[in-house]
């Protein structure tokens, strides 16, 4: 169910989650690109962490969604925590920017893309022992996803479940809510 009226044929699909919740796996088994946040810290600055620059991560982040728009793409991902409202608040303002075609046979739209958010739901103790399976000389990361679920808003929004509880059932569990998806949704 998407969040706006539709008025467009592109769709940005924003995950929202904990850290090692599921969201990557889930973006990569779609076979739509993928924008990551982490993967520009670490083009730019050689580390997931460099948070040194985000205004110039938000920048590239933004340009990546409307060159893969504008390359013809009509799904794209963000795979990103989204914690906070004012997070999604800010890709419907993105949305609706007025975006000059680069081609003479398109025309401007009112809105660019629709949204919609995948919302992963998988419990915070589960987080923290996959970050400390999956990478474990960071000691620092366990507390990091507390600390983010200690802060993190609720998002009301209508959502796809993601509950996956061992790394062993991580892809089976990912078939079955993928095949759900795919009945809410219909054309996934």
């Amino acid at each position: 169910m998407s969040l706006f009226k539709k008025v467009s044929e592109n769709t940005l699909y924003l995950t929202v989650g904990l850290p090692r919740s599921g969201k990557s796996t889930w973006a990569e088994s779609t076979g739509w690109p993928i924008v990551n946040r982490d993967s520009i810290r670490y083009a730019i600055g050689g580390t997931i962490r460099y948070f040194e620059a985000e205004d110039k991560v938000n920048e590239i982040e933004r340009v990546m969604i409307k060159a893969l728009f504008c390359a013809g793409h009509k799904k794209v991902i963000v795979d990103a925590t989204h914690l906070k409202q004012k997070y999604i608040d800010g890709w419907d303002k993105f949305a609706t920017l007025l975006w000059t075609p680069y081609r003479n046979d398109r025309e401007p739209k009112d809105r660019n893309f629709e949204i919609e958010l995948v919302k992963f739901h998988t419990a915070m103790d589960v987080c923290m022992q996959r970050a400390r399976e999956d990478f474990p000389e960071d000691t620092k990361f366990p507390s990091i996803i507390k600390s983010m679920w200690a802060s993190a808003e609720t998002i009301e929004i209508p959502e796809v479940g993601l509950y996956i509880d061992t790394k062993k059932k991580r892809e089976e569990k990912l078939n079955q809510t993928l095949g759900y998806m795919r009945l809410i949704k219909g054309d996934l």
